[in-house]
């Protein structure tokens, strides 16, 4: 896997547990565009990174859990992650393709220049 250098230092980098780590960075790094930016394939954990958000992704079994209760599927009930990042067209019509696959559909956030900042 070729890993992409760190952009910047992130403020805030939650730590996500999956059952697949490779179906899972078939998502983040497909159509949500992140890239590798570190992993230790040994203990299923990666790091991605797309712009400033950087989101790490640790295979439950492999390695060290953090398992603070019984897990049941769907992991992460309750969260809501809002992570801002610049999308090209094409990306989007990616999003808005598998948008069934989510509680919610993406969306578009005014620029700052659109809200008259």
């Amino acid at each position: 896997m070729t890993l992409a250098p760190p952009t910047c230092p992130a403020d805030l980098v939650p730590e996500l547990s999956v059952r697949d780590l490779a179906a899972s960075l078939a998502f983040w790094c497909g159509p949500c565009g992140f890239a590798v930016v570190f992993d230790r394939p040994e203990q299923g954990f990666a790091c991605v990174q797309r712009g400033t958000a950087r989101v790490m992704l640790d295979q439950l079994g492999t390695g060290r859990d953090w398992v603070t209760a019984p897990l049941e599927l769907p992991l992460g009930r309750g969260i809501n992650l809002e992570i801002a990042v610049r999308i090209s067209r094409q990306s989007w019509r990616r999003w808005r393709r598998r948008a069934g696959r989510f509680s919610s559909a993406p969306r578009r956030r005014p620029t700052a220049s659109a809200r008259g900042q």
